[in-house]
C-alpha cells in the first residue's frame, strides 16, 4: 500500500512538471533574447513576448537614425536570437552584420507609432516577424496581439473627452516631421514642418516664419529626441511662440514605458497648451 502511495505520489509530480512544460512560454526560461534598436521596437517585442530578455540599444533621447555602435554593444548584437529594427535604420543594420554576419534582423515599416492605429499596425507587423522566427510560440504571441489590440482601442475610447477637447481648439503650429501623424490626429493643422537644421535652408525658414504668422499659429510642436528641437528653439526665438515637446520614443525625456506611458505624456503635453 506504501509503494502504490509512492508511485502515486510520483506519477503526480511527474504530470504536473509535464502540464508545466507544455504551458506557452515567451519568456527567460526559454532564454530567448530580442535586441530592439529603441524603445518603441522594445516596447512592440515586450508587449507580444511579455516575459522575454528584451533589450535596447539606442538610448530613447538620442538620435536613432544616426547612432555609432560603442564597443559595449557588440556583446549584445552577439547574445541577441532576434534583433527588432526600423525601417529608417538601414545605417544600423550593416553595422550589426559588420559585428555579426549572418544578422538578420526584423524590421518595422510602420512610422508614427504614437497614435493607436499605428502602434497596432507596427504590432501586427512585430507579430508575424516574431512567431515566424520563434514558432513554437506562435500562438502565444498571437494571443498577447490581441489582449494589446483591445487593450490600446479601449485607451483610445477613455480618452475621447481629452481627445475632442484637444480637437476644439482648433490649434495651428509648426509641427516637427516627427510628429506629423500625430499632429493630424490630434487635430492640429500645420503651418509647416520641420527637421534638422541642416536639412532647412535659412529663405526656407523664412518663408515658413512669414507664412506661420500670418495663420496665426498658437505653438510649435517639437520633439524631444534628436536635432529638431535645436530648430525649434530657433523658431521660438523668432516668434516668441511656446513649444509643446512631444516625445516619439517611450522613456524619452520622462515619458513612460510602453504605449500608454507615451500616450499619456503626449497628451499631457498638449493639454498644457488649454491652460
Amino acid at each position: 500500500m506504501r509503494m502504490k502511495s509512492i508511485i502515486n505520489a510520483a506519477a503526480a509530480v511527474f504530470v504536473i512538471l509535464l502540464l508545466a512544460g507544455c504551458r506557452g512560454k515567451t519568456g527567460e526560461e526559454s532564454g530567448i533574447v530580442i535586441l530592439a534598436s529603441t524603445t518603441m521596437g522594445a516596447a512592440l517585442a515586450q508587449d507580444l513576448m511579455p516575459d522575454a530578455r528584451v533589450t535596447v540599444l539606442i538610448p530613447p533621447d538620442s538620435c536613432p537614425g544616426h547612432f555609432d555602435l560603442k564597443p559595449s554593444d557588440a556583446a549584445s548584437i552577439m547574445r541577441a536570437d532576434l534583433f527588432l529594427v526600423h525601417s529608417f535604420q538601414e545605417g544600423l543594420i550593416e553595422k550589426m552584420r559588420g559585428v555579426r554576419p549572418d544578422a538578420a534582423p526584423g524590421v518595422i515599416t510602420t512610422t508614427g507609432t504614437t497614435i493607436p492605429e499605428n502602434y497596432i499596425k507596427a504590432l501586427e507587423e512585430a507579430q508575424v516577424i516574431l512567431a515566424g522566427v520563434f514558432e513554437r510560440y506562435s500562438e502565444e504571441i498571437k494571443k498577447n496581439l490581441e489582449q494589446r489590440r483591445k487593450k490600446i482601442n479601449t485607451l483610445e475610447k477613455e480618452s475621447a473627452p481629452r481627445l475632442e477637447r484637444i480637437r476644439e481648439g482648433k490649434f495651428k503650429a509648426f509641427v516637427s516631421e516627427m510628429h506629423k501623424e500625430l499632429a493630424f490626429y490630434l487635430g492640429i493643422e500645420s503651418a509647416g514642418y520641420f527637421g534638422d537644421p541642416k536639412s532647412i535652408s535659412p529663405a526656407r525658414l523664412e518663408s515658413m516664419i512669414r507664412e506661420g504668422m500670418e495663420k496665426e499659429i498658437d505653438f510649435i510642436v517639437s520633439n524631444t529626441a534628436g536635432t529638431h528641437d535645436t530648430t525649434a528653439d530657433i523658431l521660438v526665438s523668432r516668434t516668441g511662440l511656446k513649444k509643446v515637446m512631444a516625445a516619439n520614443f517611450p522613456g524619452s525625456a520622462g515619458a513612460g514605458f510602453g504605449f500608454e506611458g507615451l500616450w499619456e505624456y503626449n497628451l499631457s503635453a498638449v493639454e498644457e497648451r488649454l491652460k
